[in-house]
């Protein structure tokens, strides 16, 4: 029984120490705070989906490339794509706007439009087209700042 007794306030001491460390860190965390500059440096991209319209409604797509933002609303990019089995490779320019939440979108050069989220530092982007008729989504994760 003694050792019963003595459990107990053991217990109600390390809850009350969880209780204020679980509270205190909820009061600290803030929501991530994301701006244009966070988009900023060369990304490795690919994505996965399915294009066209007309005839070519539901080709298969993929790509690979990589692009370059300016931390300012503006970037370029090079890719090599496949549509349907055959290979293109293409640059387009691109303007992008990045909201406080981290979310935003951005639109290239080619007509493709995007809908992105990306993570408070910067070093990814989870994408997905917004054209009709298009299905397709992928990853971006930027290069070391150092190599860039």
């Amino acid at each position: 029984m003694k050792k019963a007794k003595r459990t107990a306030p053991r217990l109600t001491t390390l809850g009350a120490i969880l209780t204020v460390f679980l509270t205190a860190s909820a009061l600290g965390a803030a929501d991530p705070f994301c701006s244009q500059a966070t988009m900023s440096g060369t990304y490795v991209f690919s994505g996965a989906g399915a294009v066209g319209v007309g005839t070519t409604a539901g080709s298969a797509f993929a790509a690979v490339g990589r692009v370059t933002y300016d931390g300012k609303g503006g970037g370029e990019s090079t890719s090599t794509a496949s549509v349907g089995g055959v290979i293109s490779k293409s640059t387009a320019t691109a303007t992008f706007t990045v909201n406080s939440d981290c979310t935003g979108t951005k639109s290239f050069s080619s007509g493709t439009n995007f809908d992105f989220v990306i993570t408070a530092d910067g070093r990814e982007i989870y994408w997905i087209a917004t054209n009709a008729g298009t299905v397709l989504s992928g990853r971006a994760v930027r290069l070391d700042r150092s190599r860039n």
